[in-house]
């Protein structure tokens, strides 16, 4: 697996929906949700300490966990499939450590 982060001058070659559309995106995406490489735990653990670094602050009412969920399994071959199999685990592990 390659860790290094691509420069900035090679992700500008392609349209960004190249990338979001891509193999690479959408198992990132599966890795991500089912917590391959600790990538769920990581997420988790970074909420968390937001969750504590910001209890108790009247201007903070929630966090968003996830803007705009990857959307690569398709919803219209498999209505739910997303929600139901990936986003809901998902939110429930990550909900567990804030709380």
């Amino acid at each position: 697996m390659n860790h290094k982060i691509p420069s900035r001058e090679n992700c500008a070659k392609h349209d960004w929906g190249s990338y979001l559309f891509s193999y690479t995106t959408a198992i990132n995406y599966e890795w991500f949700y089912n917590n391959k490489h600790g990538l769920r735990d990581k997420f988790a653990e970074y909420f968390a300490l937001l969750a504590r670094e910001f209890k108790g602050e009247d201007a903070v009412i929630g966090f968003e966990l996830l803007n705009e969920p990857s959307f690569t399994w398709s919803i219209y071959i498999y209505p739910g499939l997303t929600d139901l199999h990936y986003l809901q685990p998902f939110y429930d592990a990550v909900a567990d450590r804030i709380h």
